[in-house]
């Protein structure tokens, strides 16, 4: 919705009005608490994703030397994280 703002105060001097834009009646409107609720949770998500991917990323460039080297020499819990890994 804040878009939305942004959209009409920037088309203000263009003639785009109001009513040229199409809005549900189920948006909310930007200043409501719902909305800051909704915009947080969407951050946190897309941090989640993005934090998600780095870390298959990682896993994937693991080649496996590096897996077994882990799972025999590494500490139990790096054995543990090295041999789900490695399938087998």
């Amino acid at each position: 919705m804040f878009l939305l703002t942004l959209a009409l105060a920037a088309g203000a001097g263009a003639g785009v009005s109001r009513s040229s834009i199409v809005t549900d009646e189920n948006d909310i409107e930007f200043g409501n608490p719902m909305w800051f609720v909704y915009t947080r949770v969407s951050c946190v998500l897309v941090l989640f994703a993005g934090f998600m991917s780095g870390l298959t990323l990682w896993l994937m460039s693991l080649g496996l030397v590096e897996l077994e080297i882990l799972h025999r020499s590494g500490s139990n819990r790096e054995e543990k994280q090295a041999g789900g890994g490695l399938c087998g």
